[in-house]
C-alpha cells in the first residue's frame, strides 16, 4: 500500500472483483476522499485503482466525499454514501451525502459528484438516478436583508480549538433594513444568527434575476444552540414565500406545524412557481438561536446559458501533483466546472468553482497522465465543454 495509513475500510464485490476502499485522512479539508485497491480475492493481494480517488468532490457548496461506504440499490444501482466537511464549529463536523457510483468497461469504479450539491434525481428514478436535474442555481449572490441581526459571521477551523473567524459589520440599507450577504454566498462556515429565535424572525431574498422556481434548500446552523446529545422532539417550524414584485406573496411551502428535525430542509416543489424574491418565515428551530448559512433556491433561469469557455490552459507543475488553470472570464457565467480524469472518455473527477478564471490544484497522481475539460454555468444552464486537454 502506498505511504501512510488507512481509515474507514469497506469492501464491495462486483463483477467478482474485491473494492478494498479506505479514507484519505483529512476530514476537515475539501479535499477529503475515498480511494480503492482492487484484487481478485476478499484476502488480495490487491492492486491500487488507477484512477483514484473514486470519491472526490473538492468544489462547489459542500466539499469532501471521504469516510463513506458503497452500497448497492436492490434495482442494481450503486450508491456511494459519504461525509462532507463543514469543519465550522469543530473539525470533526460533518453532513452526510449520497453520489451515484459506476463501473467502466475496465472494471475502474467511480463517483459521479459533479453538481452534487444541486439537485439529482431521486434513487427510485427509472433511468436517471442521481443525475443533475438541470435546476440550477437562482439565489446566487441575491439581496438578503432579515429581521434582526445578532451577528454575521464566517468560522472554520482545521484543528480544534484554532479557529478562522471574520464578523461582518452591520450594514443598512437606503430603506434601513439590516443586510446580510452570508446567505447568498454558497459557503456552509458563514452564517447569520437573528436576535431571537421566534416567529417575528425572517429573511428576504431578492434574487437577481427571476426564475422558475423548482425547489429551496435552507441550511441551518448549529451557533450556541445548547443541544450536546441526541435529543427527541426537534423540529423546525418555518413557511416559505415567493413573490414576482416583493408586493404580493404566495406560501409555496407550509411547515408552520412541522414535527420533522430538519436542520438541511430541501423542499422540492409540486410545480414550479415563477418568482423572483424569496421569504422565509421562521416560527421556532430547535436550539437557543436561529441560525442559517444559506438559503438556495433551484430551478430555471429565463435567460441563456453561457457560451463555451475560450483559452482553457492547463500547466503542470516542478511538483507533478499540482497544476495551474486559467481561462478567459464568460459573460455572464455564475461559475465553472473543471472535469479531468485519465483517460478523454473518463473524465470522472470535476471541480466547480464560482466567479475566479484561474484555479490551482494540488491532487493529482506524479506519474499519471491526465485529461481535462472546462465548461460554464449559470441560473439558465450549463454551456458545452471545451475540448479535451491531454495533460503528461
Amino acid at each position: 500500500l502506498k505511504e501512510g495509513y488507512m481509515e474507514g475500510a469497506s469492501m464491495t464485490k462486483h463483477d467478482g472483483k474485491y473494492y478494498l476502499q479506505y479514507a484519505a485522512p483529512g476530514t476537515q479539508f475539501n479535499v477529503y476522499a475515498d480511494a480503492a485497491y482492487v484484487g481478485e480475492t476478499p484476502l488480495g493481494p490487491f492492486k491500487y485503482m488507477k484512477n483514484n480517488p473514486y470519491s472526490f468532490k473538492p468544489g462547489g457548496f459542500t466539499n469532501g466525499a471521504g469516510h463513506g461506504i458503497t452500497m448497492k440499490q436492490t434495482n442494481g444501482q450503486y450508491w456511494h454514501f459519504a461525509t462532507m466537511a463543514l469543519a465550522s464549529n469543530s473539525h470533526w463536523e460533518r453532513r452526510l451525502a449520497m453520489f451515484p457510483t459506476y463501473f467502466d468497461e475496465e472494471g475502474l469504479m467511480y463517483t459521479n459528484t459533479s453538481y452534487g450539491d444541486y439537485p439529482l434525481f431521486a434513487p427510485d428514478h427509472p433511468t436517471k438516478a442521481g443525475q443533475h436535474t438541470g435546476w440550477m442555481l437562482l439565489s446566487y449572490k441575491g439581496k438578503a436583508t432579515v429581521s434582526s441581526s445578532q451577528k454575521q459571521i464566517s468560522k472554520s477551523t482545521s484543528t480544534d480549538g484554532e479557529y478562522d473567524i471574520t464578523e461582518m459589520p452591520l450594514e443598512k440599507n437606503a430603506e434601513g433594513e439590516i443586510i446580510s450577504k452570508v446567505l447568498t454566498d454558497e459557503s456552509p462556515k458563514s452564517f447569520w444568527v437573528a436576535e431571537a429565535n421566534n416567529d417575528k424572525q425572517w429573511v428576504e431574498i431578492e434574487m437577481l434575476q427571476p426564475g422558475n422556481i423548482y425547489a429551496f434548500q435552507l441550511n441551518f446552523h448549529d451557533e450556541e444552540a445548547g443541544i450536546y446529545t441526541r435529543t427527541e422532539g426537534l423540529r423546525h417550524r418555518f413557511t416559505v414565500e415567493v413573490s414576482e414584485d416583493g408586493k404580493n406573496w404566495k406560501t409555496v411551502v407550509d411547515r408552520s406545524g412541522s414535527f420533522e428535525d430538519a436542520p438541511n430542509a430541501y423542499l422540492p416543489l409540486n410545480q414550479p412557481v415563477k418568482g423572483k424574491y424569496i421569504r422565509y418565515n421562521n416560527v421556532e428551530v430547535p436550539g437557543n438561536n436561529l441560525a442559517l448559512s444559506e438559503i438556495r433556491v433551484f430551478g430555471k433561469g429565463f435567460g441563456q446559458k453561457p457560451a463555451k469557455v475560450k483559452g482553457f490552459t492547463v500547466d503542470r507543475q516542478e511538483d507533478r501533483r499540482d497544476a495551474s488553470f486559467k481561462w478567459k472570464p464568460v459573460k455572464g457565467a455564475q461559475g465553472y466546472n473543471i472535469r479531468w480524469g485519465i483517460a478523454p472518455d473518463k473524465l470522472y473527477q470535476s471541480w466547480l468553482i464560482y466567479d475566479k478564471n484561474e484555479h490551482f490544484m494540488r491532487n493529482l497522481d506524479r506519474d499519471t497522465k491526465y485529461y481535462f475539460a472546462i465548461e460554464a454555468f449559470n441560473e439558465n444552464g450549463i454551456s458545452a465543454r471545451t475540448e479535451v486537454i491531454e495533460v503528461k
